[in-house]
């Protein structure tokens, strides 16, 4: 078989085509993006909000990941719609939409429910039917029998093959190209539509300085999908590794892109050490959540990032000056503030999904 027809699963990819469903529904006139998700889905009014003057959840709000709704939730309670519901209802924390990006798988779930509320046919049946054999992606598919989350198929589940990723690149690089569907729905999916921090996104898509793309991870596959329609550029990477360490393979192939592109790892961070350093010099409340705003740390909660970072606002005192010393990969980088009373190291690793996943800080000699 040639390399190019090799069928992998594309994970998180997938949401890119379950928002490209959702559009495809407004085009039909079934729904509006700011239609609040309970309208369609009656169930989800029995969620639970942080407080009574918070927003309700829009669809929008779920495309662009600002819902508040938790990450992800235990495996056998996507099984069905029924303890979905009865989990996001009573066991799961009180969400906060609208506030910051927050990525959730559990998010896209609910917009999979959304396309077969609204269209009568399963998830994988409607984006067989309108999309995948539309754009003429005739080896891109759902496998079940080996990638089942049950209603979160929606948010990573979709298998396809190099030469169809390249097919859909060139169709969303150039959407004119097909006159089946229309044209501005990709136009509008590819506008920047937030823009955080750490962060910014269309409508499925994320928006790396005017790189347009999405990543993938459910291991064993590891996938990236990135393009630039102006300058006319793509790097689509899949593979099924063997292990862990073999999983970063990828990033090393998407650091060598990066690097000829002028992007790197610093970009990401100089939002966050401006913050940081203003954070630590003004102790602002609300420099500290713009800090967090973008769900930037992976395994640290938001109580034990306060705490972190005043004790380090301590221990330095004013921050006189900052300096970024970005390592030999794209995920890793060191950040040295300089205070009135110590010098302190901050070395941050980014994850598989781009979030820091490791934050350690040290002393310098003064």
């Amino acid at each position: 078989m040639n390399d190019i027809e090799l069928k992998y699963c594309i994970g998180s990819i997938t949401k890119v085509f379950t928002a490209f469903g959702v559009m495809m529904l407004r085009e039909d006139g079934k729904l509006n993006l700011d239609d609040l998700i309970e309208t369609h889905i009656p169930e989800l009014k029995a969620i639970k909000y942080a407080n009574d003057n918070c927003p309700r959840i829009s669809i929008r709000d779920l495309i662009t990941h600002h819902s508040g709704v938790i990450r992800d939730i235990p495996e056998q309670i996507e099984e069905s719609y029924e303890l979905v519901f009865d989990y996001l209802t009573k066991e799961a924390a009180p969400v906060t939409p609208r506030i910051a990006y927050s990525y959730s798988n559990v998010g896209y779930s609910l917009l999979g429910m959304l396309i077969e509320r609204l269209s009568g046919l399963t998830y994988e049946d409607f984006i067989s039917n309108n999309l995948l054999s539309v754009l003429g992606l005739k080896e891109s598919f759902f496998k079940l029998d080996e990638v089942n989350f049950g209603i979160g198929n929606a948010s990573g589940a979709l298998f396809s093959t190099l030469k169809d990723m390249k097919k859909f690149c060139e169709y969303c690089s150039s959407p004119n190209c097909l006159k089946s569907i229309n044209p501005y729905i990709q136009f509008e999916m590819q506008k920047l539509s937030f823009q955080g921090r750490m962060i910014e996104g269309g409508l499925g898509w994320h928006i790396d300085r005017g790189v347009i793309g999405h990543d993938g991870c459910y291991f064993p596959y590891q996938s990236h999908f990135w393009f630039d329609p102006v300058k006319n550029f793509s790097v689509i990477i899949l593979l099924k590794v063997k292990n862990e360490s073999e999983l970063a393979l990828s990033f090393d192939i998407l650091e060598r892109v990066y690097e000829q592109l002028g992007l790197s790892f610093n970009s990401y961070l100089a939002n966050f050490v401006n913050d940081l350093s203003m954070y630590f010099n003004e102790g602002k409340n609300l420099i500290f959540k713009d800090i967090i705003s973008d769900d930037f740390f992976k395994e640290f909660g938001v109580e034990q990032l306060q705490t972190i970072f005043s004790d380090l606002k301590e221990k330095l005192g004013f921050v006189k000056s900052t300096k970024v010393h970005e390592l030999t990969s794209f995920k890793e980088a060191n950040i040295e503030f300089v205070g009135e009373r110590n010098r302190l190291l901050f070395n941050l690793v980014k994850g598989t999904d781009d979030r820091i996943s490791s934050l350690l800080v040290k002393s310098l000699p003064k």
